[in-house]
């Protein structure tokens, strides 16, 4: 068990240092919600319209932030390319 906790760890230290600490949130956030809906699938328990609305506005939220985060960067690499 404490192996599996050390490797976890090691692959959350090379997500931040590959990609960024939002790309971890992202990854990390996507496999609880699959997990959450395994449990749901598995299980048969049900979520109310609240529970769906709050799902869908933390993963909109999530990926409106890397989107973001994507065009900005883009934008800069083409500022960066005009200016040399």
């Amino acid at each position: 068990l404490n192996m599996t906790a050390a490797a976890g760890q090691i692959f959350i230290f090379f997500t931040i240092q590959l990609f960024s600490p939002l790309m971890c949130t992202t990854i990390t956030t996507t496999r609880k919600f699959f997990t959450i809906i395994l449990s749901v699938w598995k299980f048969g328990h049900h979520f109310t319209s609240l529970q769906w609305s709050a799902i869908i506005m933390v993963f909109s939220g999530l990926y409106l932030a890397i989107i973001s985060k994507f065009t900005s960067t883009k934008k800069q690499l083409s500022l960066d390319k005009k200016s040399v």
